[in-house]
């Protein structure tokens, strides 16, 4: 008995770990995106992101953030990491954001 509630209170304790983790991931996803939304609104304020540009950077920072933890726990080099970030600093620039969001964070970036 005394197993099975020990094993129990260590699975409990390991799977509330692991959702503080993913809060704190999510936050700093979130606080990238107000970032990148508050340079492009500094540049053209008519260009700010939409909810669906919103989500799809959400996507692509989290798949980003989790690719790059598994590189540093494989123990990868600074150069494989550092491609990681481009891989999915192309997508987030190709992809999602337009031709006017661009000039208006270039824009906006130059303000600071």
């Amino acid at each position: 008995m005394k197993k099975v509630l020990f094993t129990l209170l260590l699975v409990f304790g390991l799977s509330a770990i692991s959702l503080a983790q993913s809060d704190k991931m999510k936050e700093k996803i979130n606080e990238k995106i107000e970032k990148l939304n508050q340079e492009i609104m500094d540049g053209d304020a008519s260009q700010s992101l939409s909810e669906s540009q919103k989500e799809e950077v959400f996507k692509i920072e989290f798949n980003k953030l989790k690719e790059v933890r598994a590189a540093k726990k494989a123990n990868s080099s600074k150069e494989d990491i550092k491609d990681i970030h481009k891989k999915y600093g192309k997508i987030l620039y190709q992809e999602i954001l337009t031709k006017e969001q661009k000039k208006a964070r270039k824009k906006g970036k130059a303000k600071e």
